[in-house]
């Protein structure tokens, strides 16, 4: 988590103003090859911060944390579910660790 805050507040402290307006990364237009492969991963986008404030890494862990016990995300070490946050996990290299994010669908069919 630590990490992803670090990377987002370098990704915002270089981001420019107004990136609406910003004249200088007007070539930076993504090509087929990266469209396919930001689709790959299930979003396509510039990467553009709209805002340009600092995340603050203990609180993004806390939120993590909170979001696991509530149970907006699950995650999974080689097809096996992960329990109790306090359990601690051994993740060797050749493991597959997959995080899946629940999302609930409100609404009506019409």
């Amino acid at each position: 988590m630590r990490a992803c805050v670090a990377a987002f507040n370098k990704r915002a402290a270089s981001s420019p103003e107004d990136p609406d307006i910003d004249i200088d990364n007007a070539d930076k237009v993504l090509d087929e090859q990266s469209i396919s492969d930001l689709a790959e991963t299930g979003r396509v986008a510039f990467g553009i911060v709209y805002d340009n404030r600092q995340a603050d890494a203990d609180h993004a862990v806390a939120n993590a944390l909170q979001c696991y016990e509530d149970g907006i995300f699950r995650m999974f070490l080689n097809g096996c579910p992960l329990g109790d946050i306090c359990t601690p996990v051994e993740v060797m290299e050749g493991d597959c660790l997959s995080v899946v994010r629940l999302t609930l669908l409100a609404g009506r069919m019409w």
